[in-house]
């Protein structure tokens, strides 16, 4: 569990400080699981803003029953945000570096 605590801490450090590319890839991350939300009927979103957003840390059995899931299903969506965030955030880095001219 403090593994995964650690990464969602990096993630909330780097969006309050104001990281650009953070905040656009937690925007794409939010974006991606409304849809999924809509369209496969998940929730997802509540469970991301309890964790990433809300100014609260809650165990993880207490993140499982106010979404009514199982322990496992928070630790699986958990790990399932960090790994969108990731991806995001790379692809965003990548295209950044591409239009930033370079210095000699």
């Amino acid at each position: 569990m403090r593994k995964i605590q650690l990464k969602e801490h990096l993630i909330i450090t780097l969006m309050n400080q104001g990281n650009g590319i953070a905040l656009a890839a937690f925007n794409k991350l939010y974006e991606r699981l409304e849809d999924d939300d809509i369209v496969k009927h998940t929730h997802y979103i509540p469970l991301l803003v309890d964790v990433y957003l809300s100014n609260t840390e809650l165990e993880v059995w207490q993140l499982a029953v106010k979404h009514n899931i199982s322990e496992s299903t928070v630790y699986r969506y958990r790990h399932d945000f960090i790994a969108w965030f990731r991806h995001y955030y790379r692809k965003l880095n990548q295209s950044n570096a591409i239009r930033m001219p370079t210095v000699a």
